[in-house]
């Protein structure tokens, strides 16, 4: 049976598994629902990036494809490829890259989610039933 859980779109949710086989797709627009350009998922060196695949041009620009993943402290020895967000806002990936939520420890609900601009963002959803960003990848957009 097909299972969405195992098949994401541009979110990711806590304990849902990322690995080489997945990938999250921006949407087109806030609008339009359909596959975007831009593209989070494991590069053929193992390590999370993030594409820009446009109609007329494709480039990586995240982490700075000017940096070296060991610069930049990424391990390209690893063969696993799996990455977790936790419940409590704890990414971990199998190429050393990590982060917490700005309000980890708290049991929210989360979610991960390449947006229309290319950022990957984690929401958290507030009391008010609104959702703040609690980190995102990218944090000077306009560079």
């Amino acid at each position: 049976m097909w299972q969405s859980f195992d098949h994401p779109t541009n979110t990711l949710l806590p304990e849902q598994k990322f690995t080489r086989f997945t990938k999250l797709v921006s949407s087109r627009s806030s609008g339009n629902i359909s596959s975007g350009y831009y593209n989070f998922y494991f590069d053929n060196d193992n390590v999370l990036r993030l594409l820009y695949s446009g109609p007329e041009v494709s480039s990586v620009y995240w982490p700075d494809p000017a940096v070296l993943p060991w610069e930049s402290g990424r391990t390209t020895y690893n063969d696993s490829r799996v990455a977790l967000l936790d419940p409590l806002g704890n990414f971990t990936s199998s190429d050393d890259w990590k982060f917490l939520a700005s309000d980890y420890g708290e049991k929210l609900h989360r979610r991960l989610t390449l947006d229309v601009v290319g950022n990957v963002r984690l929401y958290s959803l507030l009391g008010s039933g609104a959702w703040a960003v609690s980190w995102q990848a990218i944090d000077t957009p306009c560079q």
